[in-house]
């Protein structure tokens, strides 16, 4: 009697065993689909944007002053955007300077991230034509009012000079570097980025 109960025992813990080990796992993937920054915190330098926001490709205008600098370029690639509301002064220039070298230091997979720079619609042309002048792989474009707002919504504050945000090939707003970031640390971030997606 005491076998059949001990065995009876043994075999309802295997069968809770067995559902737990089904159940745990879907309740933890629930659970980082409701709170996607815990599994982000530690393997991204940069911030993360939650959600993501769209960000509208169309709406903007190119201040290039070579045909070949068209913005049609940017569809489907990753893109290193930075904000210049202002004139672009020192805070700007070091920014550039650092995605510049970030995107060289990507090697064979420069051609997946394009650099492009929101200037004010203000800005004079001669300034954008020695921007330009200046690095030839810069893209340029003026910021219409509604687009600053979802830079601004997304940043969680109106972006400064410094400031460079990322978006992925399908045109999301995904993270967000401020002022001083390190360039090393953001390399590490779109290696990771560009070795695990399949698109961009």
């Amino acid at each position: 009697m005491t076998t059949l109960r001990s065995a009876s025992w043994r075999g309802r813990m295997v069968i809770i065993t067995i559902a737990l080990m089904s159940i745990i796992p879907f309740g933890l993937a629930w659970y980082y689909v409701r709170h996607p920054e815990l599994i982000h915190k530690t393997s991204n330098y940069g911030t993360l944007i939650l959600p993501p926001r769209p960000f509208d490709y169309a709406s903007l205008r190119s201040l290039a002053t070579r045909p070949a600098d068209g913005l049609a370029e940017l569809e489907g690639r990753w893109v290193l955007l930075q904000i210049a509301i202002d004139p672009c002064r020192e805070a700007c220039a070091k920014a550039m300077y650092k995605t510049h070298q970030v995107w060289l230091m990507l090697n064979q997979e420069m051609p997946r991230v394009k650099r492009l720079l929101l200037l004010s619609p203000k800005t004079p042309p001669e300034e954008v034509e020695a921007l330009l002048r200046q690095d030839g792989a810069l893209l340029a474009a003026d910021t219409p009012e509604p687009l600053l707002r979802t830079l601004s919504e997304a940043a969680g504050k109106l972006p400064d000079q410094g400031m460079v945000m990322l978006l992925d090939p399908r045109a999301n707003l995904i993270l967000r570097y401020d002022e001083g970031f390190d360039p090393y640390k953001m390399l590490k971030d779109l290696k990771h980025l560009l070795r695990a997606s399949r698109i961009g």
